[in-house]
């Protein structure tokens, strides 16, 4: 799934940022829960797994009911198992996806035309400055790591030394941090909703 609400312009996305902070600190959260949902730009990946680690406690607790002649217990111990899933959501930032297009297209410019891939640089550092500013892992020093390279990339564009090995190091470093930010951002379990209605049923 994809999600892109966020502003282009880096001023407007920090706008909303301090509308934000300005709503919590009011105790205001849902004003700052639809705040929020205007800062994403992000492209979203869920796995769901059986978690089979949970099997053998259930089967034990299931067993111990049976025991003591409580079967419909026992039989939704299992319906539980069996019925919830751990989802895992894959959280890519588009910014990062666009800065590595455009490091790409600058890639394949750099010989021919050289004022348009150090343009392309350009935009791979705003897209990387957005990524920041929408809260991507906004503290991580690679950042600046990939804008240094960025800027030294343009500086050898202005010569006619060879840039090819600079943009290698430059597509890995940035390729490794996206894969460090797409590593799966939260786990949760879900429950059918014919599980939750039945044991709803049992609690009423």
């Amino acid at each position: 799934m994809v999600f892109d609400t966020a502003p282009e312009d880096i001023d407007a996305i920090l706008e909303i940022a301090d509308a934000v902070d300005a709503a919590i600190l009011l105790d205001d959260y849902p004003a700052a829960r639809a705040l929020l949902y205007g800062l994403m730009s992000e492209l979203r990946v869920r796995t769901c797994n059986l978690p089979l680690a949970t099997y053998p406690v259930a089967l034990t607790e299931a067993a111990r009911l049976l025991d003591e002649k409580k079967n419909d217990e026992a039989r939704m111990v299992l319906m539980v198992a069996l019925s919830t899933l751990v989802a895992i959501d894959r959280v890519t930032p588009l910014p990062l996806l666009l800065a590595r297009e455009a490091i790409n297209e600058a890639e394949a410019q750099r010989n021919t035309e050289k004022d348009s891939a150090r343009e392309l640089l350009d935009t791979a550092r705003y897209e990387l400055d957005r990524a920041m500013a929408l809260g991507y892992a906004t503290q991580d020093p690679e950042y600046k790591a990939l804008k240094d390279e960025i800027s030294n990339l343009q500086k050898q564009l202005k010569t006619n030394e060879d840039t090819s090995s600079l943009f290698s190091r430059l597509k890995e470093r940035l390729s490794a941090f996206l894969k460090r930010q797409s590593t799966g951002k939260q786990s949760r379990q879900v429950e059918s909703q014919r599980q939750k209605s039945e044991r709803e049923k049992r609690a009423a």
